[in-house]
C-alpha cells in the first residue's frame, strides 16, 4: 500500500524531527518544512499531500495564513498544532476553516489519531463520483456536487455552475467537512458570524435561505439543504471539495 504524504511545518528543528520520525515509523511518508517558504515550495513540487500539520508560530509568516492557503487550493486536511491554546485563538483558527487543533505539547497517540482521521477524511472528499448501472440495478447515478472555495463555485451533478458569496462559500465549506450531518447552529454562528445574537441568528437563516434559492433556480428542483429543527442545517446530498 502507497504511504500516506503528509507535509510538517514546524520552525523547531528538534520538534520537527521527532514528529516527522514519529509519523514516518507510523507509515506516513512526511515532508518537512521549517518556513512559510518551504511550506509554498513543497506544494510547488505537486505532491498530493493528504494532510498538513502547520505549526501557527513560524518565523516568516503567520502559520494561520498558511492554513487558509492550503485550504482554498488544496483538497488535504490541515492540522493546526500550537503552544498557544487559548479560547481566542482556536476559535480564530476555527472560524477560518481548519479542520482540527493541536496543543503543544502534543501527545503522541492524539497526533497519530488525528492523522489517521484526518487523512480518511481526505480520501473520502476525493472518492471518485460512482456510477450505478440503471438498467441492472434501477437505481440513479450518485449526486455529487462539487465546491470550489477558491474561485467560490458550487458545481451541481449536471454540471452547471453557482456563483457563490464568501458567506455561501464557507457555509458550503462546513458541510464538505461535515457530510452527511445536520450541523449544529451554535457552530454554524460561530464559524460563520462569531457571535450568537438575534441579528447572527436572522443573518444565518438568511443566508439559508438565498442559497437554497440559488440552487433551486439553477437545478429546476429543491436544494438539498436540509433543516431539522431546534438542531441546525445539512446537504442531503454529496458535496465534496473540488
Amino acid at each position: 500500500m502507497t504511504s500516506i504524504p503528509i507535509l510538517l511545518v514546524e520552525d523547531d528543528e528538534d520538534l520537527c524531527s521527532a514528529l516527522g520520525e514519529l509519523l514516518e515509523i507510523n507509515g506516513y511518508r512526511v515532508t518537512q518544512a521549517r518556513s512559510g517558504l518551504d511550506f509554498y515550495r513543497a506544494l510547488d513540487l505537486g505532491t498530493p499531500f493528504q494532510v498538513a500539520l502547520i505549526d501557527l508560530g513560524l518565523p516568516d509568516q503567520p502559520g494561520q495564513v498558511l492554513a487558509e492557503y492550503a485550504r482554498c487550493n488544496t483538497a488535504m486536511s490541515v492540522i493546526i498544532i500550537t503552544a498557544n491554546d487559548e479560547v481566542e485563538n482556536r476559535v480564530e483558527v476555527y472560524r477560518s476553516g481548519i479542520d482540527l487543533f493541536l496543543s503543544k505539547p502534543i501527545d503522541h497517540r492524539e497526533l497519530l489519531a488525528a492523522v489517521s482521521a484526518m487523512a480518511a477524511r481526505y480520501q473520502e472528499r476525493q472518492q471518485p463520483a460512482r456510477v450505478a448501472d440503471e438498467t441492472a440495478s434501477g437505481q440513479c447515478p450518485d449526486q455529487i456536487w462539487r465546491l470550489d472555495t477558491r474561485h467560490r463555485q458550487l458545481l451541481t451533478p449536471s454540471g452547471r455552475m453557482i456563483a457563490l458569496t464568501p458567506k455561501e462559500s464557507a457555509l458550503c465549506s462546513r458541510f464538505c467537512a461535515h457530510p452527511e450531518d445536520t450541523i449544529p447552529r451554535e457552530i454554524l454562528l460561530e464559524h460563520l458570524y462569531g457571535r450568537h445574537d438575534h441579528s447572527a441568528q436572522r443573518a444565518l437563516d438568511n443566508l439559508v435561505r438565498r442559497l437554497r434559492g440559488k440552487i433551486s433556480e439553477t437545478t429546476g428542483d429543491p436544494a438539498p439543504i436540509i433543516t431539522t429543527y431546534g438542531v441546525g442545517y445539512g446537504f442531503a446530498e454529496r458535496l465534496v471539495w473540488r
